[in-house]
């Protein structure tokens, strides 16, 4: 069944709010999926707090970014546009091993690529666009329980795998569907 959740590009003095995973040594926009009774909104702001103990504003609804192909019938998000409003740098035991502002010409090399171009679409103000970022699941039928397995007994290179996956987009998996940049 395809997953829903939303994330935000948050800034503060002009820098990227970014949150590396604990499971796996990646950067990433800070977000998650969507608990019951609760708004994207809501979602975002409560998803950014507990990753990194930042408090923010939503200032815009960047856009909706799909992968279709992604694990269990793909993933959707909602992006969300958003500036530092109080609080402080905290990683979320558990979840979170490391959280920093980075210069938009200065991201870690271990960053989704399909973060790096919803950071691009946040950075030059665009708006409710639908974009396609196609990405195949590498692992074909491994659930994060079995990757997670492999990598406690240090048979899969997980840093390598992501670096090289996550780094690189496959050529025409990225377009637009709906809006303009």
């Amino acid at each position: 069944m395809p997953t829903m959740g939303v994330s935000t590009v948050t800034t503060m003095n002009n820098q990227i709010l970014l949150v590396q995973r604990e499971d796996f040594p990646i950067w990433c926009l800070p977000g998650g999926m969507i608990e019951p009774g609760e708004s994207l909104a809501q979602t975002a702001i409560r998803e950014t707090f507990e990753e990194t103990g930042i408090k923010i504003q939503l200032s815009r609804l960047v856009g909706v970014y799909s992968r279709p192909n992604w694990r269990f019938g793909g993933n959707h998000e909602i992006l969300f546009a958003a500036i530092h409003i109080g609080g402080s740098l905290k990683p979320q035991q558990g979840e979170t091993e490391d959280v920093q502002y980075f210069e938009p010409d200065n991201l870690p090399k271990a960053l989704f690529w399909w973060h790096r171009q919803r950071i691009k679409d946040a950075l030059i103000g665009t708006q409710s666009i639908a974009r396609t970022q196609d990405v195949f699941w590498p692992l074909k039928d491994m659930s994060l329980n079995d990757i997670h397995k492999l990598r406690d007994q240090e048979k899969l290179p997980l840093q390598e795998m992501y670096e090289q996956f996550c780094d690189n987009p496959i050529p025409g998996n990225d377009q637009i569907d709906v809006g303009e940049i």
